[in-house]
């Protein structure tokens, strides 16, 4: 049970912009874009879109939302 080929190497997904809500949406949607799926395509537009307009509607609530998310993300003691 202990042999080392069953364990997956550890790798992490965090990009610069991880924690950031818009930023992760618009990830989110050039991967959709990059892929062959219109479903895809369409739930990300949908999400950046929401993301958006939330932004437009609470500017100082979306900057402060996506810069807690993203110091959560990338600094130990906050995880």
């Amino acid at each position: 049970m202990d042999d080392p080929s069953l364990i997956a190497p550890v790798r992490s997904s965090r990009e610069v912009w991880t924690g950031s809500g818009l930023a992760d949406s618009i990830e989110g949607l050039v991967d959709a874009i990059k892929t062959e799926g219109w479903v895809d395509d369409a739930l990300a537009g949908a999400a950046l879109g929401v993301e958006v307009a939330a932004t437009v509607m609470d500017p100082v609530s979306a900057l402060l939302a996506n810069g807690l998310g993203w110091a959560m993300e990338y600094f130990e003691p906050l995880r």
